[in-house]
């Protein structure tokens, strides 16, 4: 568990350097509230997934004109929530506005019903877009070359 002083230090790491939005691969499915951070220091990097509860990725090569290589963090669906709730008192007027809209929509997102059953499998818990994760993710996959298949 973060100290208060590891929390109010954190949030103004990612006031500075990080990102608060919806990730979404594609149009057509839900997005999902995501917490993110790129710098080029490597302790910093990972003194924030140590709180975070994340690793970092890289070192990525410089582009744009950088110097130096950068190392990246993202924290997606009720993890990065929970952050978000966490930090919201630590954070600037922009970033609260931003968190406030991502939780109403995510509070809207949540597909999770226990009392649906998916198409695919009446016998297996529903996911979203009325299917079981397992089917759903399929899917997803399918979807990105042009076929779609119930998985068995």
């Amino acid at each position: 568990m973060a100290t208060m002083s590891e929390i109010a230090w954190l949030s103004g790491m990612l006031e500075g350097e990080g990102g608060f939005f919806m990730h979404s691969p594609s149009e057509k499915y839900r997005g999902t509230p995501s917490i993110s951070m790129a710098t080029t220091d490597r302790d910093i990097i990972n003194r924030v997934a140590t709180l975070l509860g994340t690793n970092a990725m890289g070192p990525y090569r410089p582009y744009h004109g950088n110097k130096k290589a950068t190392y990246q963090l993202i924290i997606c669906g009720r993890k990065a929530i929970g952050w978000m709730f966490t930090l919201y008192p630590f954070m600037g007027e922009r970033r609260c506005d931003k968190i406030r809209e991502l939780v109403g929509i995510w509070k809207t997102l949540q597909t999770i019903a226990p009392e649906r059953k998916p198409i695919c499998h009446p016998d297996k818990q529903y996911f979203a877009k009325g299917f079981c994760k397992r089917c759903y993710n399929h899917n997803y996959r399918k979807e990105r070359i042009g076929t779609l298949h119930i998985a068995h």
